[in-house]
């Protein structure tokens, strides 16, 4: 038998399920067992409850909502990523993580607690207490810790030279300059609003964009991710270039349904990587495909990236128009990737696989079908108004039912609460 064969064969099209975001190693992960396991797992499956609570019955006020949220987030945070990639990821969570992560629940909870309280008092006017402040500039702190951590040093460069601009700006000479703000106003503005850390992008994170991230792990456990690139095969690999054709195709479908150029790549490029390589790809070159093909599922209607929520919100127009306006590009992006793969493959004399190595059409199509039945919900439900949290808690409930009847990718209880676990 061939490489290629061998290849084809461990991939297993019809049976093997999506690699998870979980099997993937992260230099900033630390890897968690035992009692700490437990209890961060925990965590995350009540922060899932308590989105899907909202989504059911409606959202809290801004600053209650949106204070949870980040509350929960930070405890993750601190939790999953080390403080450096040189530790080892099998060491326990340090004494000093765990101190962070009750700051955080600390304060946070009070600005859950006293969320009325903040809304209703008259900013920059009525003073804040030294407790206040100093909560503030606690919350600020854990914040920018826990962004370097998950993004790294350069956003907390440009975060920490703003602050110190906004602090002593005045200090600066000529029109660069600007009036004296007292620490209090800026703590006032930054924590004690809804035009600082708990703004716009933090609500949209809050609602909208959780509730699509859980519905993508619930796709991923159904079955949804391997069907879609087991359709992509079975379409597109007989062409020339095949294999980064199907990747191409794999990484639009499944970026309908994900909005994350990470999880698409962990799931997609898994399969089509190898594939690519066994028929003659350079590993490079592989790789690039499936990155650029996975990135521009960030684009692809109706679930896209943050972005798209964001920009959605701050213009004050329909999720739904920004997903119809973005049709076109994304077309052109894909239809671009397609052109580039099939002239390197004629170049390079690259030719698709075999009839009988790949999954007949009609027989993957009859088996996944209805995989697609969660994406028309949406976009049906999108297209008559409804919100973006409730198309993304009805397609949640639709893929649960859908998977229920399927006998080969049933969801039960234990397999419910992992994706309540891996959606945080």
């Amino acid at each position: 038998m061939s490489d290629k064969q061998n290849s084809l064969e461990q991939l297993n099209f019809n049976d093997r399920e999506a690699v998870e975001a979980e099997s993937v190693v992260r230099p900033k992960h630390r890897e968690l067992v035992g009692v700490a396991a437990k209890v961060i797992s925990f965590v995350a499956i009540l922060m899932s409850l308590f989105h899907l609570y909202t989504a059911l019955f409606g959202i809290f006020d801004s600053i209650m909502q949106r204070s949870m949220h980040l509350g929960f987030a930070l405890v993750l945070v601190f939790a999953i990523y080390k403080p450096s990639k040189k530790l080892s990821k099998n060491a326990p969570i340090p004494w000093y993580d765990w101190i962070l992560m009750v700051l955080s629940i600390a304060c946070y909870s009070y600005f859950v607690v006293n969320s009325q309280e903040i809304a209703s008092r008259m900013s920059y006017i009525e003073k804040l207490t030294t407790f206040e402040i100093a909560l503030g500039i606690v919350g600020g702190l854990l914040l920018i810790e826990a962004t370097r951590r998950v993004v790294g040093n350069a956003l907390v460069i440009i975060i920490v030279a703003f602050l110190v601009y906004g602090l002593w700006g005045h200090l600066v000479p000529g029109a660069l300059g600007h009036r004296e703000f007292p620490l209090m106003w800026f703590i006032d503005h930054l924590f004690y609003t809804t035009t600082g850390v708990f703004s716009t992008p933090l609500g949209v994170s809050a609602t909208f964009i959780f509730l699509f991230i859980l519905f993508g792990k619930f796709l991923e456990v159904s079955g949804a991710g391997q069907f879609f690139i087991n359709l992509s095969v079975a379409g597109m690999g007989k062409y020339r270039g095949g294999p980064a054709k199907t990747a191409i195709l794999a990484s639009s479908i499944l970026g309908t349904i994900s909005g994350s150029a990470v999880a698409n790549t962990v799931t997609t490029g898994a399969f089509t990587i190898p594939l690519m390589r066994k028929t003659g790809y350079k590993k490079h070159f592989a790789a690039a495909i499936e990155s650029v093909a996975s990135t521009g599922g960030q684009i692809v209607p109706p679930i896209m990236g943050a972005s798209a929520f964001i920009i959605a919100a701050y213009l004050g127009i329909p999720y739904m128009d920004v997903a119809i306006a973005a049709i076109v590009p994304a077309l052109l992006y894909y239809i671009s990737l397609f052109i580039q793969v099939d002239l390197r493959a004629r170049r390079n004399g690259l030719e698709g696989l075999k009839k009988d190595q790949l999954p007949k059409f009609w027989e993957v199509f009859k088996k996944g079908f209805l995989f697609f039945i969660p994406l028309v919900l949406i976009i049906y439900l999108l297209a008559i108004g409804s919100s973006p949290m409730k198309a993304g808690l009805y397609a949640i409930v639709a893929t649960i039912v859908i998977a229920a009847i399927s006998a080969v990718h049933r969801i039960g209880l234990k397999k419910i609460i992992k994706r309540f676990r891996l959606g945080s």
